[in-house]
């Protein structure tokens, strides 16, 4: 959908729209208004007019498919499968129905770890070690990954420095003494812990128990 929109302001651009102050982000969030105002807005030619309506349909597509898959998340997130670790797992900052059904449903069995390095290993949040004669190193976090697990965990981590103190202060010390893009990682990896440890456990996270 990002991508969509951002075509839909490349597209607006070519044509010499300029897209009005009240439509704006933030203010506008792509509204209903601002739906009907693209399909309203006069272009020069009617090429113009033309290509602008399929990439508004492409994105009312887009929403469409969206809200049916939230649908069909929600239904299974209500299933016996589900209901009882994702209650467990929303305990953790930052962690929501999404990124915990993702999250569920890719481990399938937490059995399947022996402990959170292992499963931060399969989700891809460990660093890359490197051996060269008798020196060993450690290097940026490695290339080897669960796509999806990793991005929505970095994601979740930008959502728990705003709501937990503590991993705000871990991320705060880490940004001391490297980017920000680094230092998130190392609030994502403190959020695998969490999650291991609460699903392991069966109980819900206790500020500090986990970390």
């Amino acid at each position: 959908m990002t991508r969509q929109k951002n075509r839909i302001k490349s597209q607006l651009r070519y044509l010499g729209i300029e897209i009005p102050v009240e439509y704006l982000e933030p203010y506008s969030n792509w509204s209903k208004r601002f739906i009907v105002w693209l399909k309203q807005v006069q272009t020069l030619t009617s090429v113009g007019r033309q290509s602008l309506d399929i990439q508004i349909r492409h994105l009312e597509e887009l929403r469409r498919q969206k809200l049916d898959m939230m649908r069909a998340l929600r239904e299974l997130a209500r299933t016996e499968q589900f209901r009882e670790p994702l209650r467990l797992i929303m305990t953790v900052p930052g962690i929501g129905q999404s990124t915990g059904m993702v999250f569920l449903s890719e481990i399938c069995d937490i059995s399947r770890f022996r402990n959170a390095e292992q499963l931060a290993a399969y989700i891809g949040m460990i660093p890359m070690c490197h051996s060269s004669g008798e020196k060993d190193g450690i290097g940026d976090i490695t290339v080897r990954r669960h796509a999806a697990m990793r991005c929505n965990l970095i994601e979740a981590a930008w959502v728990a420095i705003r709501q937990d103190p503590a991993m705000n202060l871990i991320y705060t010390q880490n940004c001391k003494r490297m980017a920000p893009s680094k230092a998130i990682v190392k609030v994502a990896r403190k959020l695998v812990n969490r999650l291991f440890f609460v699903l392991k456990h069966k109980i819900e996270y206790v500020n500090g128990v986990a970390s």
